[in-house]
This record gives structure tokens, sequence and C-alpha cells, in this order.
């Protein structure tokens, strides 16, 4: 449960939604049924360089450090959002998926 203003998933180790909340949904303009059980890479607006930091992420060898994506909305516009991602972890410690918060990123001067 993310502060106000601030979007939130989790990704599966197939890169598939499995949560969202209502934050990002309004962000993105999608309904929850549009974006759970979907690949997430389907919301990146580069999909293919996406598709592979978070490979290297599920895998482990990925940075773990604040950046910025651009996110296709519901309406065909794009969003540069902000990103933090955390690794989620079964009990042994196994890299399960993928926690991510996100806000609309600064715009500058």
């Amino acid at each position: 449960a993310p502060p106000p203003g601030i979007g939130a998933h989790e990704i599966d180790g197939r890169m598939v939604v499995r949560r969202v909340n209502g934050e990002e949904l309004e962000i993105l303009g999608y309904p929850r049924d549009q974006v759970v059980g979907r690949p997430v890479v389907d919301f990146i607006v580069m999909d293919e360089a996406s598709k592979r930091a978070i490979t290297r992420k599920l895998g482990g060898s990925g940075e773990l450090r604040p950046f910025v994506r651009s996110f296709r909305r519901a309406d065909g516009s794009a969003v540069a959002l902000l990103l933090l991602d955390r690794l989620l972890r079964d009990s042994s410690g196994a890299i399960v998926g993928i926690r991510t918060v996100l806000a609309r990123a600064p715009i500058a001067a």
C-alpha cells in the first residue's frame, strides 16, 4: 500500500503482472482486468530493452536503482515514469518476481 500518488505492480518470473494498485491504473488509464495477467512489457514503450533488463534482474544480475521508463497509456500516448524495483523472493531466497513502485517523472525546466 504505497502512499497516494505512487503506483505499484508486481510481476512474476515470467514478467506477467500479478498485482497492480489503483494509482498505477489511473496513471495508465487501464482497468485492472486489462493489466493483471498480461506481460508487463506490453505496457512499456521500449519493450525489447525492458525485456532484457527485467530478465537480468530476475536472474539476479541486474542493478536495482531508480530509472525512468516510458509506459504506453490506454489512449496510446506515452508517459515517462520514475521507477524503483525490489526483488520478490520465496522462503528459500530464490527470486520469484519483482515489485515496482512508480511515479510520474519530474519534467526538467
